[in-house]
């Protein structure tokens, strides 16, 4: 799709969703991923660090504060090999480096990194994220517009899910058999990414947000949305494979 864009923070992601992150970085327009605050650990981040490899135009990759050990030596030194095959990632967001060597090495990476986009003549580019792109993202609440979002897809009043009840009453059988189907929001969500059409809970400007206007063809964020709290380990990837 047209996304350079994707915010994914704090949404519980772990070892489930790690493949399809893995895909999702393969996206050859793909400029920011923040993933900060999820669950992915160790075996999770290896497989991130396979998608990172080599991508073409990355720019912010955040993963810190993971609740699944992915603080490990050796999921770090994973992420800096991958860190070093993506010479436009000049901010790779790990939080707390505890091993010195590493620390070390990933200064060392960043700089070089920035110092290169600088020589290249794309002085905008590493403005914006040395500027900390990756943690200057608002959590969004998301509720008013995933509310719409979700009220939208109801069934009315004269639908046939009524009058399916209403029959169904009609010849005695249980209440339960006639309620109305459940509606497939994350479904119908994934469909929209994959089409690369407007989403309906992926969205990048809110009313309380301070952040300047993001352009929804380009940037989704899913940070803070309510509806999330109701999605299956199955429609959770479903939704990141879908980009």
């Amino acid at each position: 799709g047209a996304l350079t864009e994707v915010h994914l923070d704090s949404l519980d992601l772990d070892l489930a969703c790690a493949e399809a992150i893995a895909t999702l970085l393969r996206a050859p327009g793909l400029r920011v991923l923040t993933l900060s605050g999820n669950k992915l650990n160790e075996a999770a981040m290896q497989r991130i660090g396979r998608g990172l490899h080599n991508h073409p135009s990355l720019q912010v990759l955040a993963l810190s504060d993971q609740k699944g050990g992915a603080n490990s030596t050796f999921a770090i030194k994973e992420l800096l090999d991958a860190m070093e095959t993506v010479p436009t990632l000049t901010k790779l967001r790990l939080g707390t480096i505890h091993d010195e060597a590493l620390r070390r090495r990933y200064l060392s990476l960043e700089n070089t990194h920035v110092s290169d986009m600088k020589t290249r003549g794309k002085k905008e580019v590493v403005d914006a994220a040395a500027g900390g792109a990756a943690d200057s993202i608002a959590v969004p609440t998301g509720a008013d517009d995933a509310g719409r979002a979700s009220g939208s897809n109801q069934q009315q009043p004269g639908s046939s899910s009524e009058e399916a009840s209403a029959a169904g009453k009609r010849q005695g059988s249980p209440t339960k058999a006639s309620a109305a189907p459940r509606v497939d929001l994350w479904g119908d969500e994934a469909a929209r990414i994959a089409n690369s059409q407007e989403t309906s809970l992926g969205r990048p400007n809110n009313e309380d947000d301070s952040l300047p206007w993001r352009d929804p063809a380009t940037n989704y964020v899913l940070t803070g949305c309510s509806e999330w709290r109701s999605a299956t380990k199955a429609e959770r990837r479903m939704v990141i494979e879908a980009f």
